[in-house]
């Protein structure tokens, strides 16, 4: 579980409104919330190694908008049985 908090203000004041998206899109993690201000993602079961970037786009009120992104999140995959 990977725990986000996004540091943002709202210089008018305006409310605002919070979604988180994992890229690629597939194999879905999951958010705890995907509209939180600062959600868990769990990620996904992977078939191989990858690197997801989590973006977050922050809406005020009148409609302006911010898209930021942190550090890719590597997932590793399960080590691959040897048969004896």
């Amino acid at each position: 579980m990977v725990s986000f908090i996004f540091e943002v203000e709202e210089p008018d004041g305006d409310a605002m409104s919070f979604s988180w998206k994992q890229l690629p899109e597939q194999p879905a993690g999951r958010f705890s919330d995907p509209t939180a201000r600062n959600p868990t993602w769990v990620a996904p079961d992977v078939a191989e190694t990858t690197t997801f970037a989590i973006l977050v786009i922050v809406e005020d009120s009148e409609g302006s908008a911010i898209v930021a992104q942190g550090p890719g999140v590597i997932v590793q995959a399960p080590p691959v049985s040897q048969a004896p």
